[in-house]
């Protein structure tokens, strides 16, 4: 989780994954770069110069970018101190963001859903995808969900599992998606016989959670 002073000045850079999207303004259109490199005041930021509306940054420019997380976006002002660029991309050394304001985002809608879904059980610390190997899918097991938003999903288990267990699961729209989650909690259904349990997404492709988000906004049109 991100963490903020309360007075909005402090930015812990060593909470933020590698390739977290930021997104930066030009002219009232976001366009977006992924942070490659973190050092404790500096952070390394490569934007693909393959987008509409782009802004080409120099040295000692003010950046400002927007942070998403699940439940609050950073409204954040970094200064460049390092920069170049080529016919595909630029790439740039920022300082320490400074956040300008925090905004909390509303709850990610959610609706019912039945999608087959694959599932094992990750060892506690592997929260990233590209962590996961073949030796972790041998106790691969499959159920259905039962809702679903951008921000997570809820299934039914077999086995109550205890907050915070750490899952890989698989499933399909339009593509296959897969996402490293964790459980926020487990509750009983039909005298313990089965468990339907929620799950957060902590680590899915952007263009996977953009799939998921369309797919809820489409199906709302129609409850």
């Amino acid at each position: 989780m991100l963490r903020c002073s309360n007075n909005m000045n402090d930015f812990q850079i060593m909470d933020l994954k590698m390739d977290k999207e930021i997104h930066f303004m030009n002219d009232k259109i976001f366009f977006s770069g992924k942070i490659i490199k973190k050092w404790d005041k500096f952070i390394g930021v490569m934007i693909s110069n393959l987008q509409n509306n782009l802004k080409i940054f120099s040295v000692s420019e003010i950046a400002s970018f927007f942070i998403v997380f699940e439940e609050e976006a950073y409204w954040c002002n970094s200064r460049v101190i390092g920069c170049k660029s080529d016919d595909y991309s630029q790439l740039m050394i920022l300082e320490e963001p400074k956040v300008i304001n925090r905004i909390e985002r509303r709850k990610s809608l959610r609706i019912r859903a039945i999608l087959d879904v694959e599932y094992f059980f990750l060892p506690d610390k592997i929260e990233e995808l590209d962590k996961v190997t073949q030796g972790h899918q041998r106790m691969k097991k499959k159920t259905f969900t039962v809702d679903i938003s951008a921000g997570g999903l809820a299934l039914i288990t077999y086995e109550k599992i205890e907050s915070g267990k750490l899952l890989f699961l698989s499933f399909k729209i339009k593509e296959n998606i897969s996402s490293v989650c964790s459980v926020v909690r487990s509750e009983s259904n039909e005298g313990d016989t089965n468990f339907k349990t929620a799950l957060k997404f902590i680590d899915i492709d952007v263009n996977h959670r953009k799939i998921i988000n369309e797919y809820v906004n489409e199906k709302m049109k129609y409850n």
